[in-house]
Protein backbone atom coordinates (compact mmCIF):
# COMPACT_ATOMS: atom_id res chain seq x y z
CA UNK A 1 0.00 0.00 0.00
CA UNK A 2 1.06 3.61 -0.35
CA UNK A 3 -1.10 5.35 2.37
CA UNK A 4 0.76 4.24 5.97
CA UNK A 5 4.46 4.64 7.27
CA UNK A 6 5.25 0.87 7.12
CA UNK A 7 4.97 1.92 3.18
CA UNK A 8 8.46 2.61 1.19
CA UNK A 9 5.89 5.67 0.09
CA UNK A 10 6.23 7.39 3.30
CA UNK A 11 9.74 6.31 3.74
CA UNK A 12 9.93 8.27 0.56
CA UNK A 13 8.54 11.60 1.62
CA UNK A 14 10.47 11.67 4.17
CA UNK A 15 13.60 11.43 2.50
CA UNK A 16 12.18 13.86 0.11
CA UNK A 17 11.74 16.51 2.80
CA UNK A 18 15.25 15.51 4.06
CA UNK A 19 17.18 16.34 1.04
CA UNK A 20 14.85 19.54 0.53
CA UNK A 21 16.44 20.11 4.11
CA UNK A 22 19.88 19.76 2.54
CA UNK A 23 19.41 21.51 -0.75
CA UNK A 24 17.27 24.70 0.11
CA UNK A 25 16.60 26.96 3.03
CA UNK A 26 13.70 26.82 5.17
CA UNK A 27 11.56 28.09 2.96
CA UNK A 28 12.41 25.17 0.49
CA UNK A 29 11.96 22.84 3.66
CA UNK A 30 8.06 24.18 3.95
CA UNK A 31 7.20 23.84 0.27
CA UNK A 32 8.44 20.32 0.31
CA UNK A 33 6.90 19.54 3.83
CA UNK A 34 3.76 20.93 3.02
CA UNK A 35 3.43 18.93 -0.90
CA UNK A 36 4.71 15.71 0.83
CA UNK A 37 1.69 16.37 3.54
CA UNK A 38 -0.92 16.80 0.81
CA UNK A 39 0.16 13.74 -1.44
CA UNK A 40 -0.25 11.45 1.78
CA UNK A 41 -3.47 12.92 2.52
CA UNK A 42 -4.25 11.93 -1.22
CA UNK A 43 -3.18 8.47 -0.49
CA UNK A 44 -5.44 8.47 2.75
CA UNK A 45 -8.74 9.26 1.35
CA UNK A 46 -8.14 6.88 -1.96
CA UNK A 47 -7.52 4.29 0.73
CA UNK A 48 -10.50 5.27 2.40
CA UNK A 49 -12.51 5.27 -0.65
CA UNK A 50 -11.66 2.22 -2.17
CA UNK A 51 -9.79 3.41 -4.66
CA UNK A 52 -6.60 1.87 -3.70
CA UNK A 53 -5.75 -1.95 -2.72
CA UNK A 54 -7.23 -2.48 1.30
CA UNK A 55 -3.57 -1.37 3.73
CA UNK A 56 -3.17 -3.63 7.00
CA UNK A 57 -3.62 -0.08 8.53
CA UNK A 58 -6.51 2.35 7.58
CA UNK A 59 -5.14 5.94 7.02
CA UNK A 60 -7.15 8.30 8.94
CA UNK A 61 -6.58 11.97 9.76
CA UNK A 62 -4.47 11.30 12.50
CA UNK A 63 -2.27 9.43 10.56
CA UNK A 64 -2.03 12.68 8.00
CA UNK A 65 -1.49 14.44 11.04
CA UNK A 66 1.48 12.24 12.50
CA UNK A 67 3.04 12.01 9.15
CA UNK A 68 3.31 16.27 8.18
CA UNK A 69 4.79 16.83 12.12
CA UNK A 70 7.45 13.83 11.13
CA UNK A 71 7.90 15.85 7.48
CA UNK A 72 8.15 18.79 9.84
CA UNK A 73 10.34 17.65 12.36
CA UNK A 74 12.55 15.50 10.15
CA UNK A 75 13.22 18.87 8.11
CA UNK A 76 13.28 21.29 10.59
CA UNK A 77 15.91 19.15 11.95
CA UNK A 78 17.72 18.81 8.94
CA UNK A 79 17.49 22.71 8.53
CA UNK A 80 18.96 23.46 11.98
CA UNK A 81 21.80 21.28 11.44
CA UNK A 82 22.32 22.11 8.23
CA UNK A 83 22.22 25.81 8.68
CA UNK A 84 24.94 25.49 11.97
CA UNK A 85 27.43 23.96 9.37
CA UNK A 86 26.72 26.78 6.48
CA UNK A 87 27.50 29.49 8.70
CA UNK A 88 30.72 27.52 9.87
CA UNK A 89 31.43 27.13 6.30
CA UNK A 90 30.83 30.35 5.63
CA UNK A 91 32.34 32.04 8.02
CA UNK A 92 35.26 30.10 7.12
CA UNK A 93 35.32 30.86 3.70
CA UNK A 94 35.20 34.84 4.53
CA UNK A 95 37.89 34.35 7.01
CA UNK A 96 40.05 32.60 4.19
CA UNK A 97 38.89 35.05 1.59
CA UNK A 98 40.12 38.15 4.59
CA UNK A 99 43.28 36.43 5.06
CA UNK A 100 43.79 36.23 1.42
CA UNK A 101 42.94 39.67 1.09
CA UNK A 102 45.11 40.95 3.69
CA UNK A 103 48.43 38.73 2.83
CA UNK A 104 47.96 40.55 -0.53
CA UNK A 105 47.37 43.70 1.08
CA UNK A 106 50.41 43.21 2.84
CA UNK A 107 51.93 42.01 0.22
CA UNK A 108 51.73 45.14 -1.95
CA UNK A 109 52.34 47.18 1.17
CA UNK A 110 55.49 45.54 1.49
CA UNK A 111 56.62 46.17 -1.98
CA UNK A 112 55.37 49.34 -1.81
CA UNK A 113 57.45 49.71 1.37
CA UNK A 114 60.12 48.26 -0.09
CA UNK A 115 60.56 50.52 -3.13
CA UNK A 116 59.92 53.16 -0.94
CA UNK A 117 62.91 52.43 0.80
CA UNK A 118 65.86 51.35 -1.72
CA UNK A 119 64.37 54.72 -3.65
CA UNK A 120 65.05 57.27 -0.57
CA UNK A 121 67.94 59.22 -0.45
CA UNK A 122 67.93 58.73 3.40
CA UNK A 123 69.67 55.73 5.27
CA UNK A 124 67.11 53.62 6.55
CA UNK A 125 67.76 50.36 8.27
CA UNK A 126 66.32 47.95 11.47
CA UNK A 127 68.98 46.54 13.79
CA UNK A 128 68.42 44.06 16.28
CA UNK A 129 69.16 44.51 20.15
CA UNK A 130 72.77 43.88 19.73
CA UNK A 131 72.58 46.26 16.73
CA UNK A 132 72.84 43.65 14.04
CA UNK A 133 71.82 44.75 10.64
CA UNK A 134 68.59 43.09 10.01
CA UNK A 135 67.76 45.66 6.93
CA UNK A 136 68.72 48.19 5.03
CA UNK A 137 68.34 50.38 1.80
CA UNK A 138 70.29 51.01 -1.20
CA UNK A 139 71.72 54.42 0.92
CA UNK A 140 72.83 52.98 3.67
CA UNK A 141 74.60 50.02 2.01
CA UNK A 142 76.29 52.66 -0.38
CA UNK A 143 76.96 54.59 2.68
CA UNK A 144 79.31 52.09 4.42
CA UNK A 145 80.55 50.34 1.47
CA UNK A 146 78.26 47.64 0.69
CA UNK A 147 77.80 45.79 -2.41
CA UNK A 148 73.74 45.49 -2.14
CA UNK A 149 71.62 46.07 1.25
CA UNK A 150 72.18 42.18 1.76
CA UNK A 151 75.37 42.50 2.34
CA UNK A 152 75.09 44.67 5.40
CA UNK A 153 72.50 41.60 7.22
CA UNK A 154 74.02 40.57 10.15
CA UNK A 155 76.62 43.09 10.06
CA UNK A 156 77.81 45.64 12.66
CA UNK A 157 79.03 49.28 12.97
CA UNK A 158 82.47 47.59 13.98
CA UNK A 159 82.62 46.25 10.49
CA UNK A 160 82.80 49.36 8.41
CA UNK A 161 83.00 52.54 10.81
CA UNK A 162 86.67 53.33 12.75
CA UNK A 163 86.57 51.63 16.18
CA UNK A 164 86.05 55.05 18.10
CA UNK A 165 83.51 55.19 15.94
CA UNK A 166 81.33 52.63 15.78
CA UNK A 167 81.85 52.15 19.79
CA UNK A 168 80.07 56.00 19.80
CA UNK A 169 77.37 54.16 17.57
CA UNK A 170 76.75 51.26 19.92
CA UNK A 171 76.63 52.74 22.69
CA UNK A 172 73.96 55.23 22.06
CA UNK A 173 71.95 52.45 20.55
CA UNK A 174 72.49 50.31 23.72
CA UNK A 175 71.03 52.88 25.57
CA UNK A 176 67.89 53.44 23.01
CA UNK A 177 67.70 49.60 24.16
CA UNK A 178 67.85 49.79 27.50
CA UNK A 179 65.99 52.95 27.91
CA UNK A 180 63.24 52.84 25.33
CA UNK A 181 64.08 56.71 24.76
CA UNK A 182 64.14 57.35 20.95
CA UNK A 183 66.98 59.64 19.74
CA UNK A 184 65.25 62.10 17.69
CA UNK A 185 67.04 64.39 14.95
CA UNK A 186 70.51 64.28 16.58
CA UNK A 187 73.49 65.74 14.35
CA UNK A 188 76.27 63.70 14.47
CA UNK A 189 79.86 63.75 12.29
CA UNK A 190 79.88 60.18 9.75
CA UNK A 191 82.19 58.81 7.32
CA UNK A 192 81.28 57.60 4.32
CA UNK A 193 82.95 54.40 2.64
CA UNK A 194 85.29 56.92 0.52
CA UNK A 195 86.22 58.14 4.15
CA UNK A 196 84.68 61.74 3.53
CA UNK A 197 83.48 63.67 6.58
CA UNK A 198 79.73 63.84 6.16
CA UNK A 199 77.17 65.34 8.96
CA UNK A 200 74.04 63.25 9.52
CA UNK A 201 71.48 64.17 10.73
CA UNK A 202 69.73 60.83 12.69
CA UNK A 203 66.62 59.69 14.13
CA UNK A 204 66.36 55.86 15.97
CA UNK A 205 63.32 54.67 17.54
CA UNK A 206 62.85 51.43 19.52
CA UNK A 207 61.83 48.56 17.85
CA UNK A 208 59.17 45.90 20.10
CA UNK A 209 57.39 42.79 19.47
CA UNK A 210 53.66 42.10 20.28
CA UNK A 211 54.16 41.69 23.40
CA UNK A 212 55.98 45.75 23.71
CA UNK A 213 59.37 44.30 24.28
CA UNK A 214 62.06 46.50 23.14
CA UNK A 215 63.62 43.18 20.33
CA UNK A 216 65.85 46.10 18.38
CA UNK A 217 65.72 49.76 16.69
CA UNK A 218 64.67 51.28 13.57
CA UNK A 219 67.02 54.33 12.34
CA UNK A 220 66.49 56.82 9.59
CA UNK A 221 69.50 59.48 8.77
CA UNK A 222 69.34 62.26 6.39
CA UNK A 223 72.62 63.55 4.41
CA UNK A 224 73.21 67.42 5.90
CA UNK A 225 76.31 68.11 4.86
CA UNK A 226 75.68 70.39 2.18
CA UNK A 227 73.52 72.33 4.79
CA UNK A 228 75.83 72.15 7.30
CA UNK A 229 78.47 73.85 5.09
CA UNK A 230 76.00 76.34 3.77
CA UNK A 231 75.67 77.04 7.72
CA UNK A 232 78.96 77.37 8.37
CA UNK A 233 79.53 79.69 5.84
CA UNK A 234 76.59 81.59 6.55
CA UNK A 235 78.21 81.88 10.44
CA UNK A 236 81.58 82.75 8.65
CA UNK A 237 79.42 86.07 6.32
CA UNK A 238 77.16 86.55 9.77
CA UNK A 239 80.44 86.80 11.45
CA UNK A 240 82.16 88.91 9.30
CA UNK A 241 78.98 91.34 8.22
CA UNK A 242 78.63 92.06 12.04
CA UNK A 243 82.19 92.78 12.26
CA UNK A 244 82.15 95.36 9.68
CA UNK A 245 78.62 96.96 10.83
CA UNK A 246 79.69 97.35 14.63
CA UNK A 247 83.48 98.42 13.16
CA UNK A 248 83.29 100.94 10.67
CA UNK A 249 82.76 104.35 11.27
CA UNK A 250 79.18 104.43 10.57
CA UNK A 251 75.55 104.33 11.86
CA UNK A 252 74.29 101.37 10.15
CA UNK A 253 69.97 100.69 10.05
CA UNK A 254 67.12 98.42 8.45
CA UNK A 255 63.82 99.25 8.42
CA UNK A 256 60.75 96.95 7.07
CA UNK A 257 57.98 98.62 4.47
CA UNK A 258 55.96 99.86 7.24
CA UNK A 259 59.32 101.70 8.84
CA UNK A 260 59.63 99.83 11.97
CA UNK A 261 63.66 99.38 12.51
CA UNK A 262 64.59 95.37 12.26
CA UNK A 263 68.12 96.23 12.64
CA UNK A 264 70.64 99.16 14.04
CA UNK A 265 74.18 98.88 14.87
CA UNK A 266 75.81 99.60 18.28
CA UNK A 267 76.92 103.02 16.69
CA UNK A 268 72.88 103.54 15.28
CA UNK A 269 72.08 102.58 19.56
CA UNK A 270 74.45 105.56 20.78
CA UNK A 271 73.16 108.14 18.55
CA UNK A 272 69.59 107.66 20.09
CA UNK A 273 70.93 106.95 23.77
CA UNK A 274 68.45 103.44 23.96
CA UNK A 275 69.31 100.10 23.59
CA UNK A 276 68.89 97.83 20.80
CA UNK A 277 65.55 96.31 22.42
CA UNK A 278 64.42 100.05 22.59
CA UNK A 279 65.05 100.45 18.99
CA UNK A 280 63.74 97.07 17.24
CA UNK A 281 60.27 97.54 16.01
CA UNK A 282 59.89 101.33 16.84
CA UNK A 283 59.23 103.86 14.12
CA UNK A 284 61.16 107.24 13.19
CA UNK A 285 58.01 108.98 15.30
CA UNK A 286 59.35 106.89 18.15
CA UNK A 287 62.66 108.32 18.11
CA UNK A 288 62.48 111.71 16.31
CA UNK A 289 60.83 115.14 16.59
CA UNK A 290 57.91 115.41 14.86
CA UNK A 291 59.17 117.38 11.80
CA UNK A 292 62.43 115.04 10.99
CA UNK A 293 60.23 111.62 11.31
CA UNK A 294 57.90 113.09 8.35
CA UNK A 295 61.37 114.09 6.11
CA UNK A 296 62.51 110.55 7.00
CA UNK A 297 59.40 108.75 6.47
CA UNK A 298 58.80 110.07 3.25
CA UNK A 299 62.31 109.44 1.70
CA UNK A 300 62.07 106.05 3.05
CA UNK A 301 58.91 105.83 0.96
CA UNK A 302 60.57 107.99 -2.20
CA UNK A 303 62.92 105.27 -1.88
CA UNK A 304 61.00 102.04 -2.06
CA UNK A 305 58.66 103.41 -4.59
CA UNK A 306 61.68 104.55 -7.28
CA UNK A 307 64.10 101.86 -6.22
CA UNK A 308 66.17 105.07 -6.39
CA UNK A 309 69.42 105.17 -3.57
CA UNK A 310 69.37 108.54 -1.70
CA UNK A 311 72.34 110.51 -0.58
CA UNK A 312 72.34 113.48 1.59
CA UNK A 313 73.23 115.94 4.13
CA UNK A 314 70.82 115.91 6.84
CA UNK A 315 69.58 117.22 10.24
CA UNK A 316 69.79 114.42 12.62
CA UNK A 317 67.67 115.05 16.25
CA UNK A 318 66.98 112.16 18.63
CA UNK A 319 64.28 112.94 21.44
CA UNK A 320 65.71 115.58 24.18
CA UNK A 321 69.13 115.43 21.97
CA UNK A 322 71.05 117.60 20.30
CA UNK A 323 71.04 118.84 16.39
CA UNK A 324 73.88 117.09 14.50
CA UNK A 325 74.30 117.12 10.78
CA UNK A 326 74.90 113.78 9.16
CA UNK A 327 76.05 112.48 5.62
CA UNK A 328 73.29 110.04 4.79
CA UNK A 329 73.08 107.00 2.21
CA UNK A 330 69.90 105.11 1.97
CA UNK A 331 68.69 102.35 -0.31
CA UNK A 332 65.98 100.10 -0.90
CA UNK A 333 66.20 96.32 0.66
CA UNK A 334 65.34 93.67 -1.21
CA UNK A 335 63.97 89.96 -0.51
CA UNK A 336 65.18 86.82 -2.40
CA UNK A 337 62.46 87.59 -4.78
CA UNK A 338 63.70 91.10 -5.46
CA UNK A 339 60.60 92.32 -3.98
CA UNK A 340 61.27 95.68 -1.91
CA UNK A 341 60.58 94.40 1.55
CA UNK A 342 62.15 97.62 3.22
CA UNK A 343 64.94 100.14 3.48
CA UNK A 344 68.75 100.03 4.82
CA UNK A 345 70.79 102.96 5.29
CA UNK A 346 73.62 104.60 7.03
CA UNK A 347 74.95 108.11 8.40
CA UNK A 348 78.29 109.68 9.78
CA UNK A 349 78.65 112.87 11.86
CA UNK A 350 79.44 115.41 9.46
CA UNK A 351 78.80 118.56 12.06
CA UNK A 352 82.24 119.54 12.46
CA UNK A 353 83.10 119.22 8.52
CA UNK A 354 79.65 121.77 8.22
CA UNK A 355 80.92 123.84 10.58
CA UNK A 356 84.30 124.18 9.36
CA UNK A 357 82.67 124.62 5.82
CA UNK A 358 80.61 127.65 7.12
CA UNK A 359 83.86 128.74 8.75
CA UNK A 360 85.68 128.39 5.27
CA UNK A 361 82.42 130.14 3.62
CA UNK A 362 82.88 132.93 5.72
CA UNK A 363 86.28 133.53 5.28
CA UNK A 364 86.43 133.34 2.32
CA UNK A 365 83.48 135.72 1.78
CA UNK A 366 85.75 138.13 3.93
CA UNK A 367 88.73 137.06 2.04
CA UNK A 368 86.98 138.26 -1.72
CA UNK A 369 85.87 141.63 -0.04
CA UNK A 370 89.02 141.89 1.34
CA UNK A 371 90.50 141.30 -2.61
CA UNK A 372 87.77 143.43 -3.86
CA UNK A 373 88.61 146.03 -1.94
CA UNK A 374 91.99 145.97 -2.43
CA UNK A 375 91.76 145.45 -6.24
CA UNK A 376 89.98 148.49 -5.74
CA UNK A 377 92.67 150.01 -4.19
CA UNK A 378 95.44 149.00 -6.57
CA UNK A 379 93.21 150.04 -9.55
CA UNK A 380 93.35 154.01 -7.74
CA UNK A 381 97.40 153.16 -7.44
CA UNK A 382 97.52 152.46 -10.73
CA UNK A 383 95.41 155.57 -11.84
CA UNK A 384 97.33 157.60 -9.78
CA UNK A 385 100.84 155.87 -10.87
CA UNK A 386 99.81 156.71 -14.18
CA UNK A 387 99.34 160.31 -13.17
CA UNK A 388 102.45 160.31 -11.49
CA UNK A 389 104.21 158.75 -14.29
CA UNK A 390 102.96 161.48 -16.49
CA UNK A 391 104.07 164.17 -14.41
CA UNK A 392 107.55 162.19 -13.93
CA UNK A 393 107.81 162.53 -17.86
CA UNK A 394 107.13 165.98 -17.36
CA UNK A 395 109.33 166.52 -14.44
CA UNK A 396 111.90 164.97 -16.62
CA UNK A 397 111.51 167.14 -19.42
CA UNK A 398 111.59 170.06 -17.26
CA UNK A 399 114.36 168.92 -15.83
CA UNK A 400 115.88 168.18 -18.57
CA UNK A 401 115.13 171.66 -20.33
CA UNK A 402 116.39 173.32 -16.95
CA UNK A 403 119.77 171.19 -17.67
CA UNK A 404 120.26 171.89 -20.80
CA UNK A 405 119.54 175.82 -20.70
CA UNK A 406 122.60 176.60 -18.27
CA UNK A 407 124.34 173.97 -20.03
CA UNK A 408 123.89 175.60 -23.65
CA UNK A 409 124.66 178.94 -21.94
CA UNK A 410 127.82 177.91 -21.07
CA UNK A 411 128.98 176.49 -24.13
CA UNK A 412 127.98 179.39 -25.78
CA UNK A 413 129.89 181.83 -23.64
CA UNK A 414 132.94 179.19 -23.35
CA UNK A 415 132.53 179.43 -27.33
CA UNK A 416 132.51 183.35 -27.39
CA UNK A 417 135.24 183.47 -25.06
CA UNK A 418 137.36 180.72 -27.30
CA UNK A 419 137.19 183.51 -30.12
CA UNK A 420 138.46 186.05 -28.13
CA UNK A 421 135.78 188.90 -28.08
CA UNK A 422 137.15 189.93 -24.64
CA UNK A 423 135.37 193.21 -24.73
CA UNK A 424 132.58 191.69 -22.59
CA UNK A 425 134.86 189.28 -20.53
CA UNK A 426 133.15 189.91 -17.36
CA UNK A 427 130.08 189.94 -18.21
CA UNK A 428 130.59 186.46 -19.73
CA UNK A 429 132.29 185.13 -16.91
CA UNK A 430 129.86 186.06 -14.65
CA UNK A 431 127.19 184.83 -16.84
CA UNK A 432 128.83 181.33 -16.56
CA UNK A 433 129.19 181.85 -13.58
CA UNK A 434 125.67 182.11 -12.59
CA UNK A 435 125.00 179.56 -15.13
CA UNK A 436 127.19 176.92 -13.35
CA UNK A 437 125.71 177.73 -9.76
CA UNK A 438 122.15 177.06 -11.01
CA UNK A 439 123.07 173.81 -12.67
CA UNK A 440 125.30 173.16 -9.42
CA UNK A 441 121.85 174.26 -7.65
CA UNK A 442 120.16 171.70 -9.68
CA UNK A 443 122.27 168.55 -9.16
CA UNK A 444 122.30 169.60 -5.74
CA UNK A 445 118.32 169.17 -5.90
CA UNK A 446 118.43 165.97 -7.38
CA UNK A 447 120.96 164.81 -4.93
CA UNK A 448 118.90 165.68 -2.11
CA UNK A 449 115.55 163.90 -3.55
CA UNK A 450 117.68 160.78 -4.37
CA UNK A 451 118.85 160.18 -0.90
CA UNK A 452 115.66 161.04 0.77
CA UNK A 453 114.39 158.23 3.15
CA UNK A 454 110.92 157.40 3.95
CA UNK A 455 111.69 156.11 7.13
CA UNK A 456 113.32 159.46 8.06
CA UNK A 457 111.30 161.10 6.81
CA UNK A 458 108.15 163.38 8.71
CA UNK A 459 106.07 163.05 6.17
CA UNK A 460 102.63 164.97 5.89
CA UNK A 461 100.01 163.92 2.99
CA UNK A 462 98.20 167.23 2.04
CA UNK A 463 96.49 167.73 -1.80
CA UNK A 464 98.48 169.87 -3.70
CA UNK A 465 99.14 171.06 -7.36
CA UNK A 466 102.04 169.18 -9.17
CA UNK A 467 102.41 171.36 -11.53
CA UNK A 468 102.52 174.58 -9.23
CA UNK A 469 105.46 172.34 -7.18
CA UNK A 470 107.30 171.50 -10.46
CA UNK A 471 107.35 175.30 -11.10
CA UNK A 472 108.15 176.28 -8.11
CA UNK A 473 111.01 173.81 -8.18
CA UNK A 474 112.32 175.05 -11.45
Amino acid sequence: GLGTAQTPTTAYYVGLVIGAGLLFDLTGIIVTTALSSLAVLGLILAENAGWLPPHNTIGTVTHWVVYTALFGLMGLLTFIALRSERQSLRRADREIAERERVEKALAREHDLLRTLIDNLPDLIYVKDAESRFLLGNHSIARHMGAVAPEGLLDKTDRDYYPPSLAARFYADEQTLIQTGQALIDHEEPNIDANGNSRWILTTKLPLRDSQGTIVGLVGIGHDITARRQLEEALRWSEALYHSLVETLPLSIFRKDADGRFTFANTLYCRTQNRSLVDILGKTDYDLHPPDLAEKYRADDQHIMTTGETLKTVEEHQPIAGAKTYVQVVKTPLYDADQHVIGIQGAFWDVTDQMRVEETLRAMNTALERRVAERTHELLDANVRLTELDQLKDEFIGRISHELLTPLTNIKLYLELLKRGKLENHDQYMETLRQQADRLHRLIDDLLDISHLNPDTLDVRHELLDVNTLVHEVM
